[in-house]
């Protein structure tokens, strides 16, 4: 079972429209016994940063999780998935690192062979949330200030006209409505003084694409809250199997912020998900607040990283420092939340804790 990140769709646009944009090489590695079928595939690139020559998954900061695409002889421990690394490392093209960030110990039942390795925490987590068989089940298991919050915001948007949530399914208003989902996380973004990227061109060219390649297949899910027709909130999301995944969320800055949009459309999404007989819901990578009002599974994720070169250790010594700072002062981060004392602004699609524009 593949994560959605590793689907051909998205994997397709990624190489089509991200890589040659950002002077990614692509290096895919096919793992195999030499007499039986392809064992494991690892979709990979070279580039350049900071002085440094990585080897790391198709990310480039879109991307939540790493996981790689396995046959029916994958790796299935970690003496296993070591004796793959180690014959896969003299093929890859020369360079300093090989950095997997982000790996979930599994997707849906099956296991990440890459998690097995000798890896470290990715300082964050993957947020999920079972989704039961009704509504009712699903909001009458949330907390009681969460139901009457849910209830007293959506009341209090529906009262300034026709309120609708909906999934976009036409093609021509889907790619209209990216690039109004991107207006929404540029306008908050220069508010905050941060940085915003995903409307530059090449972003915007791959959602694009992964819309124009996956909407009629049920991949690519737009949900989109309205009123009087006019878009308040919007979302980006895929569905692989019983599982959507949401990577962008937003809505429009102003008056609005009042009514807490992007939160009443995540709840009426989940409410359309659930009728469809989506069994998972996925929040995305990052550590919100609002992410555990919805009762989801805080699911650590990993990072693998081998020096291929002296640049390369020193690479990781340094990386080990900053995750040492950075642990620290998240444990604080955390221990203040959990007590109501952070000041934390509600999250869109849009802030994102590396260097993009969307949420964690």
């Amino acid at each position: 079972m593949l994560s959605p990140f590793q689907k051909a769709t998205w994997l397709r646009a990624w190489y089509q429209q991200l890589a040659p944009a950002k002077a990614a090489e692509p290096v895919l590695i096919a793992i195999r016994d030499t007499s039986g079928p392809t064992a494991m595939l690892l979709p990979l690139v070279r580039r350049h940063e900071h002085g440094l020559t990585l080897v790391e998954a198709a990310d480039l900061s879109v991307s939540d999780y790493c996981y790689p695409l396995l046959g029916p002889t994958a790796p299935a421990n970690r003496k296993e998935i070591e004796a793959a690394i180690a014959a896969a490392v003299p093929c890859l093209p020369n360079a300093d690192l090989l950095l997997l960030r982000n790996l979930p110990p599994a997707s849906g039942r099956r296991l990440n062979p890459l998690a097995m390795l000798d890896v470290v925490p990715s300082l964050t987590v993957q947020n999920v949330v079972d989704l039961p068989a009704t509504w009712d089940e699903f909001i009458n298991d949330r907390s009681r200030s969460f139901r009457k919050g849910h209830c007293r915001k959506k009341r209090a948007i529906s009262s300034l006209g026709k309120f609708e949530v909906r999934f976009i399914t036409e093609p021509t208003a889907a790619h209209r409505f990216l690039d109004t989902l991107d207006e929404f996380q540029r306008v908050r973004m220069d508010g905050r003084g941060e940085l915003f990227v995903l409307d530059q061109p090449c972003y915007s060219n791959f959602y694009h694409t992964v819309i124009a390649d996956g909407l009629a297949s049920g991949f690519a899910v737009l949900p989109v809250l309205t009123i009087d027709d006019r878009p308040i909130a919007g979302g980006f999301g895929m569905i692989n199997r019983d599982t959507c995944t949401l990577v962008r969320l937003a809505h429009l800055e102003g008056a609005w912020d009042h009514y807490s949009p992007s939160i009443v459309l995540a709840c009426e999404t989940i409410r359309l998900l659930i009728e469809r007989g989506i069994k998972t819901f996925d929040f995305g990578k990052g550590y919100y607040s609002y992410k555990e009002q919805f009762g989801c599974e805080q699911i650590p994720l990993y990072r693998y990283q081998r020096a291929l070169s002296p640049k390369g250790r020193l690479a990781i010594a340094a990386m080990s420092a900053r995750d040492a700072v950075r642990s620290s002062g998240l444990a604080y981060s955390l221990r203040s939340w959990r007590e109501g004392s952070s000041h934390k602004k509600q999250p869109h699609a849009g802030e994102k804790a590396s260097d993009l524009g969307r949420p964690s």
